[in-house]
């Protein structure tokens, strides 16, 4: 997969792709994020937070917990300015005394940032911050095993696309 994770227009064909397989074939769908994905690169038990950069001091992120070869979501999937990070996370106190790593091109770009946040944790940050395609099957796999299966499989938009913010804010202008 590219560093580009898909535009809003190629996310929908590829997601139309598979649910027509899926109808073709008979066989259900399994919804994968890309955060999900990039959490699967830490090894290690603990709480992980998944970042993918967005530009000027925003990110996607979502955390999950890695316990007994097993990830689970805490955080669902989300759109926040890196400032907020550490507002999100102050709530967990499952986060006290336990391994926060972070992973994704996020957690290179705001490692400094992270860094003074979360300075008296203990944190983190994985090498390998690239989405793989072992990953996402081995998610996939974990997600079939379980029976978490569905055909319910949409697009997950965390921001509206750039043409309808602009919109948005040429109207709110003209009130």
């Amino acid at each position: 997969m590219t560093k580009d994770l898909g535009s809003f227009t190629g996310i929908r064909i590829g997601i139309a792709t598979a649910k027509a397989f899926s109808d073709s074939l008979k066989i259900k769908c399994i919804g994968i994020s890309s955060l999900e994905t990039l959490c699967y690169n830490v090894k290690n038990c603990g709480f992980i937070g998944s970042i993918i950069d967005c530009k000027n001091d925003n990110c996607y992120f979502a955390l999950f917990k890695l316990e007994n070869n097993e990830y689970t979501e805490i955080i669902e999937p989300c759109a926040i300015e890196i400032k907020d990070l550490n507002k999100m996370l102050s709530n967990l106190n499952e986060l006290q005394n336990n391994i926060l790593a972070f992973v994704g091109d996020g957690s290179t770009v705001y490692k400094e940032e992270i860094q003074s946040m979360f300075h008296d944790k203990n944190i983190v940050f994985c090498n390998y911050n690239e989405i793989s395609s072992y990953n996402l099957g081995l998610a996939g796999f974990n997600k079939f095993s379980k029976n978490k299966i569905t055909n319910d499989v949409l697009p997950l938009y965390l921001k509206k696309p750039q043409a309808q913010r602009q919109l948005e804010e040429k109207i709110s202008q003209n009130k």
